[in-house]
Formats: structure tokens, sequence, C-alpha cells
């Protein structure tokens, strides 16, 4: 192990150049870099054992939109999420053969917290459904 991170002065210089404006510079040149950009969308699908291409080929059969509802993508211009089927590939990345569809935020959140499957969608369907007391 080299001396530039175990040592308190190695770490200390380390954090002394991460805050510097050399830095900074450098930090924003490459995000605003279009290869840059693309590398990290490529990174980020293949954790879902997707292509951009295959990405983009989901969105445009679903419409752009949400699978579920139709939305479209974040306010903030985020793209869709990448849904999996969880029983295949439990976690946060897929294998690819399981994806199901792209999902705004919202949807892709309340299907996680509503445990990714059908009992617990028919539960909250069923409470909806009732009267109120």
């Amino acid at each position: 192990m080299n001396d530039y991170n175990s040592t308190p002065a190695g770490r200390a210089k380390r954090r002394a150049y991460n805050r510097s404006p050399k830095r900074r510079a450098f930090d924003t040149a490459r995000n605003a870099s279009p290869a840059w950009k693309l590398y990290l969308r490529k990174r980020k699908l293949a954790g879902y054992g997707l292509t951009p291409e295959a990405y983009d080929a989901i969105l445009t059969r679903q419409g752009g939109v949400c699978a579920i509802a139709g939305c479209g993508r974040a306010p903030n211009g985020k793209a869709l999420h990448v849904d999996h089927d969880h029983s295949c590939c439990p976690g946060r990345t897929s294998c690819g053969k399981c994806v199901r569809g792209l999902l705004c935020a919202g949807h892709n959140a309340a299907l996680g917290l509503l445990g990714d499957n059908e009992a617990g969608v028919a539960s909250a369907l069923d409470y909806l459904k009732r009267k109120y007391a």
C-alpha cells in the first residue's frame, strides 16, 4: 500500500487536491464531455444486462413513457428506471432476460415498497376499493 492513502499526511494531501480548483476544473470538463456521459450510461445499463440501444428499443416500444401509467420522464429530465424481476435476479442488477420495462421513479419505488409481487399489489388494490369507515 502506498503512503499517499495510508498515512494521515497522505490522506490530507489527497483531500486538499480533491477540493482544489484544479480538480474542480478537471471534473467540470470531464462531466461536460459527451464521451464521458456515454461511458456512464453504458456502465449503468450494463448492470441490468442492457446496452444503450436495447434501452432505447424498450423506450420506443413503450412510446417513451412509463410502462405502468404512461407518465413521462421525471420533471428534472432523468431517464426512466429499469424494472426487472427480483425473483430472477435479486438486488440492483439484472441478467437482462428478466427486464420487464421502464418505469418513472414513483412507480418504480411503489413496486419496490409493495414487495415487487402480485400479492402486495393486489392487497393495495383491495385497500383502495374499500369504503371508508
